[in-house]
């Protein structure tokens, strides 16, 4: 099963525009924070990150990680410099089946679209 053509079409179009949010000035702190701990986590790990998007938080875990395979629904977000494939890292184009959950994916679903989250 393929995700929605209109949710593909709206992440190809936007591709661009995705890494805007990590310019914002009231979530320096919080990102600073991520991008020292996701190393951590991730260090001599073997990991499938789905939904890598522009690769923002590819290039932190695939600083410590023994290797990553990121993948993303679209060229569009794939083909962004971040994504230029680091040592270590494998870059493809994987339609995921819906719903699946990747990381910091949910950062994109409105509050409201999930009953557990309106509580």
């Amino acid at each position: 099963m393929q995700p929605e053509k209109s949710m593909m079409d709206y992440f190809a179009a936007r591709a661009r525009e995705f890494d805007r949010v990590y310019a914002k000035p009231e979530r320096q702190n919080d990102l600073r924070h991520l991008e020292r701990w996701l190393p951590a986590v991730f260090s001599h790990r073997r990991v499938l990150e789905v939904a890598c998007g522009t690769g923002y938080w590819t290039q932190f875990i695939a600083a410590k990680a023994g290797y990553v395979v990121a993948t993303d629904a679209t060229l569009e977000t794939l083909d962004m410099p971040k994504n230029a494939s680091p040592p270590g890292v494998s870059i493809s184009i994987s339609p995921m089946p819906m719903p699946f959950f990747g990381a910091f994916w949910f950062s994109h679903l409105p509050r409201l679209s999930h009953p557990s989250f309106s509580r």
